[in-house]
């Protein structure tokens, strides 16, 4: 191989990682106010509404579904891309009193 397949290559490569990480890994961590637990047939969502006024809806794993309480401020962690909807990945209750 010469020097010009190698960069060809390199580029391709590179290109192929940029595009795997923007489709597969975008991620976003907020503090925000749990406003709707949302129940459908197959799933559970919550739209979460973040400080600077945005509403957003996360898909919610079955087994954290019990312990959310709307009202209750939160610090949510989701990933979302434009293949998939939001889904959450953590979240874990504020307390005010400290």
């Amino acid at each position: 191989m010469n020097i010009r397949r190698i960069g060809i290559l390199f580029l391709v490569l590179l290109t192929m990682a940029f595009v795997y990480y923007h489709y597969l890994f975008s991620s976003t961590i907020i503090i925000a106010t749990l406003e709707e637990k949302i129940e459908t047939k197959n799933s559970q969502y919550i739209k979460i509404r973040s400080e600077d006024n945005r509403i957003i809806k996360i898909k919610v794993p079955r087994i954290v579904w019990p312990f959310l309480d709307e009202g209750s401020e939160y610090s949510v962690s989701y990933k979302h891309n434009q293949l998939r909807s939001p889904f959450l990945t953590y979240i874990s209750p504020i307390d005010k009193n400290n």
